[in-house]
């Protein structure tokens, strides 16, 4: 037997001359291991299934562990070893459960003292959809979590249950394999769908966010630190509006592509990191408006760009542009670098942004 499986074992057993007074924090190992000694009593007494010390140990345990991680709403205990596999639901306080957040759902697991000794395939697909569910855990929110981990869940429950007891004949392992590791290929199917439509969703709210922290720094931060700086008022305008115009540009570009499928974001670095990047497209967006107004008002680009009050949705509708299509805008600094003597890089591939 393992350190690890010795552990929850000998302080369970050292609580039993405790009346029963759970600890602060209950692991779940322990708790199974609880539940496998009230199992224990249970058919060595053939005792009553609510009554006992090991029963009220368990019991103590139990509600102690869902004050910590929340109500177990499915479950599976296996009947010959300390093993199981339960769902738990812990909603949210009132404040932000008002606010819409979504109760938090989790899948706790504790077989290696049942698939110890199984076949090496059953313990492999136990760990499959262990990590999986963790994956989940961390990366989908709402509904998609619960579908995802109530589905790993019932794989796990399955190959528990088949296995518990007496293991059955060899050929009748085969199909039970074939068909919980079709399941957890289906249920992986589902998890990469479902978390890059996730990814995606936050990436959003992150630009939003850039967005409106960019609108900040323009109208606000912006003017008070160029206070008493001399330029012309339609100079002024025309590098706030570009400024905008390119962020709404960038956010545009990105939507479209989400819409269209062809926007990738690396949904398993995480959801701050996600925000991050999706707060820093508006920026880059932003700069990309600016430089092409810089280089249309300095007639760098040999464009006719009109006077008088026909050049403020002019440069606006370039600084969209360039926002929206980061390749137009390599190509038209390749085509300025060239015009001032410079040699060309010649139009590549578009450099996606970060995260994509």
């Amino acid at each position: 037997m393992t350190e690890a499986a010795r552990i929850p074992m000998a302080r369970a057993a050292g609580r039993e001359r405790t009346e029963y007074e759970p600890p602060d924090e209950v692991t779940f190992p322990e708790l199974v291991w609880a539940h496998h000694l009230r199992e224990l009593e249970l058919h060595r007494a053939h005792a009553d299934a609510y009554a006992g010390p090991a029963e009220e140990r368990y019991r103590a345990f139990r509600a102690q562990f869902e004050k910590r991680h929340g109500r177990i709403v499915d479950e599976y205990w296996c009947s010959d070893e300390a093993s199981a596999a339960v769902v738990a639901l812990k909603r949210a306080r009132v404040p932000l459960r008002w606010l819409g957040k979504d109760p938090s759902v989790r899948m706790y697991t504790a077989t290696n003292w049942k698939t110890r000794d199984l076949p090496v395939p059953v313990a492999e697909l136990v760990h499959e959809s262990d990590a999986l569910a963790m994956r989940a855990r961390e990366v989908l929110r709402g509904t998609a979590q619960r579908l995802v981990l109530q589905r790993l869940f019932s794989v796990t429950a399955y190959l528990l249950g088949t296995f518990d007891g007496s293991s059955p004949p060899e050929k009748e392992c085969k199909p039970v394999l074939e068909s919980a590791a079709a399941e957890v290929e289906d249920v992986r199917r589902e998890y990469v769908t479902a978390a890059t439509r996730s990814a995606q969703i936050v990436y959003f709210w992150g630009m939003v966010a850039g967005f409106a922290c960019l609108s900040v720094l323009l109208l606000f931060l912006l003017p008070l630190l160029t206070d008493g700086v001399h330029t012309q008022s339609w100079a002024r305008q025309a590098f706030y509006g570009c400024a905008f115009a390119g962020a709404l540009g960038a956010m545009v570009s990105v939507v479209a592509r989400m819409n269209a499928s062809t926007f990738r974001v690396e949904y398993d670095v995480g959801r701050p990191t996600l925000r991050r990047l999706g707060a820093f497209r508006p920026l880059v967006g932003a700069v990309f408006g600016v430089v092409i107004f810089l280089a249309l008002a300095s007639h760098l680009m040999h464009i006719d760009v009109g006077s008088g009050e026909e050049q403020f949705p002019f440069f606006v509708v370039w600084a969209f542009i360039a926002g929206f299509s980061e390749r137009f805008v390599r190509d038209t600094l390749d085509g300025v670098e060239a015009s001032v003597g410079g040699v060309a890089h010649g139009g590549g591939e578009e450099t996606p942004p970060p995260g994509e």
